[in-house]
């Protein structure tokens, strides 16, 4: 028992483990938010037939709100078909 808690410790106490965690919240945040633009994008009919397969389904749930810049730039569409999109 003592054994395991030492290396529990020593694995805690490792920045690879703390970088490790910190990393997967980071990706897992880029993830939520993907998918809600995705969701988002596809239930408008934007995703490209060859990428569908690819994309969430428009009637997934999403985890997380759909990234700002990508709603402010759907609306600007509407008034400007010219208007950037998010890179």
């Amino acid at each position: 028992m003592q054994v395991d808690d030492a290396v529990c410790n020593v694995v805690k106490a490792s920045p690879v483990v703390r970088r490790l965690v910190e990393d997967y919240g980071t990706a897992k945040r880029s993830f939520e938010i993907y998918h809600a633009t995705l969701v988002t994008l596809a239930l408008r009919g934007c995703i490209l037939a060859d990428l569908v397969h690819l994309a969430p389904s428009q009637n997934e749930t999403r985890y997380a709100d759909i990234d700002p810049n990508w709603l402010r730039a759907l609306e600007a569409l509407k008034a400007d078909p010219d208007a950037a999109l998010p890179g």
